[in-house]
């Protein structure tokens, strides 16, 4: 089936800037869509209705920028279950769905691609603090969403906490902390920034942000027929501890693969160790991986060691160091390592979507921008 437009892209009027500024970006990207733009293809005495009908189902792909105003919008919703109904996109690979969150999260849409930066939520709805650097990382997910390989949602939950939060420490829970690493308070300190994504583990400049960013990056690289992509939690996992265990139930232990990601020194904090609890029945899964991230570098002799294995006892330790996807031969034993950097994360994370090789195995133009309501 020939397609008139290759994107169609809903949304809430008052989210008209980000749709101008995506509708742009697009002509950019690697595949050169040519837009179709609402405001200046549809002329005086046109068929407003029945023209934005027509262009929704002549488009290969709807592309949601999701908000309060989005989910308000009689329009907006009517688009997206239109298109769900038409497009079929929850068998159809070729047809695609991808939300874009400015505000919360659709949660009855959450099987289908939802790009989530937190930057992105932070600056809503101020549109000119969004830096370049964070709107080239949302066109590329963009992008990525609109790949016809299977979307896989990776459950993804980072227990840590604010630098607001780490500062209403009692001297108690500071002496506790003390005797449990070895680290100076101020050394602590520079580990946290205004939000959750600003944490810096392993001793160095990367926040956790960025952290889940390579693993992602490194597991797209890994899978052929899967396009895998974080799908946390909203804020309502912090703010509602009903949220949260609802969260933990309904969408982490469903996941394919999941992932929990602990800061030690927050369970310090109540609210943070409360929601772990959320996490007793996930450990019994081989499908979740979970994961304490320390404050520090890890040693040198740690890291001389494992390159040591690699080089010198190939390809024995290749399936522990180096999962491939199909995997070579099953590895039953659930080893461990120390969790000191990027690449131990990245090998367990892969370790726990072994199960999906079977499937990897068998599943070997222009935008339309419309103005919601």
């Amino acid at each position: 089936m020939s397609f008139k437009y290759d994107v169609f892209i809903s949304y809430g009027s008052k989210d008209r800037p980000y749709a101008m500024r995506l509708n742009e970006s697009l002509k950019l990207l690697s595949r050169a869509y040519a837009p179709f733009f609402d405001a200046a293809s549809l002329r005086a005495g046109d068929d407003w209705e029945h023209q934005i009908q027509q262009a929704l189902e002549a488009s290969r792909h709807l592309v949601v920028l999701w908000s309060d105003h989005a989910k308000s919008s009689d329009w907006v919703l009517r688009e997206i279950w239109t298109y769900y109904a038409t497009a079929k996109p929850k068998t159809n690979m070729n047809r695609r769905l991808v939300f874009v969150n400015l505000q919360g999260i659709n949660e009855a849409m959450r099987g289908f691609q939802q790009v989530n930066r937190p930057q992105l939520l932070t600056s809503y709805p101020a549109i000119q603090s969004v830096t370049n650097e964070t709107w080239r990382d949302l066109m590329r997910d963009v992008e990525e969403g609109l790949n016809p390989s299977r979307p896989l949602p990776v459950p993804v939950v980072v227990l840590t906490m604010k630098e607001a939060e780490l500062a209403q420490f009692s001297p108690e829970q500071w002496q506790q902390v003390s005797e449990d690493f070895d680290l100076p308070k101020d050394v602590i300190s520079e580990r946290y920034g205004l939000t959750r994504a600003d944490w810096r583990p392993f001793g160095g400049g990367e926040t956790i942000a960025t952290v889940l960013e390579k693993i992602k990056n490194q597991m797209a690289a890994t899978f052929q027929a899967f396009r895998p992509y974080w799908n946390p939690p909203d804020e309502s996992f912090w703010l509602d501890i009903s949220e949260a265990r609802n969260y933990v139930s309904r969408v982490f232990d469903t996941g394919e693969v999941a992932v929990l990601i602990v800061d030690p020194v927050a369970l310090h904090r109540h609210d943070v160790h409360q929601r772990l609890m959320f996490f007793q029945e996930s450990l019994s899964s081989s499908r979740v991986v979970v994961l304490t991230l320390p404050h520090f570098n890890a040693r040198p002799e740690i890291l001389q060691l494992r390159s040591a294995l690699m080089n010198r006892g190939a390809p024995y330790f290749d399936d522990y160091f180096q999962l491939a996807v199909r995997p070579r031969r099953r590895v039953a034993a659930h080893c461990g390592w120390n969790i000191t950097d990027l690449d131990d994360i990245q090998r367990l994370i892969l370790a726990a979507t072994v199960h999906l090789g079977a499937e990897a195995n068998r599943e070997s133009g222009s935008t339309f921008l419309r103005h919601g309501s």
